[in-house]
């Protein structure tokens, strides 16, 4: 595997953790609540960008056959 490959399966792992502790952090935890309707919006979209940018990292390690079917 090259160099960059590892890259992108790395960054993919650490997005992929980051969005769903924003996820958790959104739909569980009561201090998000407390947050201005503005944050709370800002942190929605957040997390939505986040999935889109996995999905477009997921395709590109598919086309790079770095995913075993």
């Amino acid at each position: 595997m090259e160099a960059n490959q590892i890259k992108m399966l790395l960054e993919l792992d650490e997005l992929t953790e980051r969005r769903k502790k924003l996820f958790e952090f959104i739909s569980s935890d009561p201090q998000f609540a407390s947050l201005t309707e503005d944050e709370q919006n800002d942190m929605r979209e957040q997390w939505m960008h986040m999935k889109g940018y996995e999905a477009a990292l997921k395709r590109r390690c598919t086309r790079a056959g770095l995913f075993k079917n």
